[in-house]
Order: C-alpha cells, then sequence, then structure tokens
C-alpha cells in the first residue's frame, strides 16, 4: 500500500515483479537451494525488465515507491521461504503450519490495532450498542475461513514445489 501512494498501479506491477529474483536469492541464502540456469535466465529477463521499466517508461519514479516495492517484494520472497523452512518444525504438516501462522499473525494483530488508533472503535462495537455487531462477526468468519484455506493452500503450494516455484 505505501508504494501504491508513492508510485502509479503500473509502476507497482514493475516493482513487486523482483518477487522471482528475490525469492531465488533468499532460498539461496536461507534454504541453500542453488538455482538452476533456466531459473537464472529467467531472473536476468524480470531484473531487466525491473531496469526497463524504471528508467526507460518515461514517468515520474519516486525512490520512496521504489523503496516500499523493494521491501515488499522481499517480505513476500522471504514468507515463502520462511514456510518452507518451518514445514520442518512441524513435521511437514501444512495445516500446523497454516494454524500457528494464522494465530501468531492474529496475536501480532492486535498492538498494530491499538497503535493504529482502532482500539475505541473495536471496543465501542463490542460492548456498545451492538449495531453491526452481527455483521462484523459474520464478516470475519467468512474472511476467516477463506483466508485460512488460502494459507492451507500456499503452504501445501511450497511444502510440495518451492518457494521459488510458489
Amino acid at each position: 500500500n505505501f508504494t501504491l501512494k508513492y508510485v502509479d498501479a503500473s509502476f507497482y506491477q514493475v516493482v513487486r515483479g523482483l518477487v522471482l529474483p528475490l525469492t531465488v536469492m533468499t532460498s539461496y541464502f536461507f534454504l541453500a537451494a542453488r538455482p538452476s540456469l533456466h531459473i537464472l535466465y529467467a531472473c536476468a529477463i524480470v531484473t531487466a525488465g525491473f531496469f526497463v521499466g524504471i528508467f526507460l517508461d518515461g514517468t515520474i519514479i519516486s525512490p520512496l515507491g521504489i523503496f516500499f516495492g523493494l521491501l515488499s517484494s522481499l517480505m513476500t520472497a522471504m514468507h515463502a521461504v520462511i514456510m518452507k523452512r518451518s514445514l520442518g518444525i512441524v513435521n511437514n504438516n501444512a495445516l500446523h503450519l497454516s494454524w500457528y501462522s494464522n494465530l501468531i499473525t492474529a496475536v501480532m494483530l492486535i498492538p498494530c490495532i491499538i497503535l493504529a488508533g482502532e482500539g475505541p472503535a473495536i471496543w465501542d462495537l463490542f460492548v456498545g450498542a451492538g449495531v453491526g455487531l452481527g455483521t462484523f462477526a459474520w464478516g470475519s468468519a467468512i474472511t476467516g475461513s477463506i483466508g485460512f484455506l488460502m494459507s492451507i493452500a500456499s503452504v501445501l503450494s511450497i511444502k510440495v514445489t518451492s518457494p521459488i516455484t510458489h
């Protein structure tokens, strides 16, 4: 979201396109996965496209937008690599890894909610007049269920293939 604050949506896709090369790099460092020549060629093409998009597109670029896009791509790459590495901790059980990662995310979200100043609104939702509580509960149940299924699908994809393929 910070990337989109500083660059156009088309440029956002250029910057986020670095997920592939960054995943290859993080896989090499954290999983000791040696990439094949085909993967390195693909990464070279993607990286060349990144530089063409930055320097030859003619759009106004923001260094801060590029920074946030690179950071976003790096976090996405590292997430996939960490998931692959974490599978060994839960005996290669994708369901357990999904449960743990979602639980940790939910707990880590609490301080973010408070720091963002959303605490009073949530408090009013639960102890206030109750207006919208049913909608909130249904929306949370549906979103949470679909999100959990997507988490399982992602972990299974990483487990069966690799972070690079994912």
